[in-house]
């Protein structure tokens, strides 16, 4: 089970992967980054990013109730709605 710095780690790294895919250019990624403003991810990559976290981290945290993928708009709202799947799932 990841604890949470590799759950954050992950998704910076995650997050790198999908922006060199869609030829962003990123100097950084910090938690409080919007993901479409700061980052400049499209709305396709947003899908693609959310789909390779699920690869990435083998699970789904959109399955559970009440967490909607229009909840996510920056890094730390990512890392928060992973961090808090895994927690539930101990």
């Amino acid at each position: 089970m990841l604890n949470h710095t590799d759950v954050e780690e992950s998704i910076k790294q995650v997050i790198r992967e999908i922006a060199l895919q869609h030829d962003l250019v990123l100097t950084e990624v910090s938690a409080e980054l919007d993901i479409v403003d700061d980052l400049g991810f499209s709305s396709l990559g947003v899908v693609a990013l959310v789909a390779e976290l699920e690869e990435a981290l083998n699970v789904n945290p959109f399955d559970a109730e009440g967490v909607v993928v229009t909840d996510i708009r920056t890094v730390a709202d990512l890392i928060e709605i992973y961090r808090h799947c895994f927690t539930n799932s101990k």
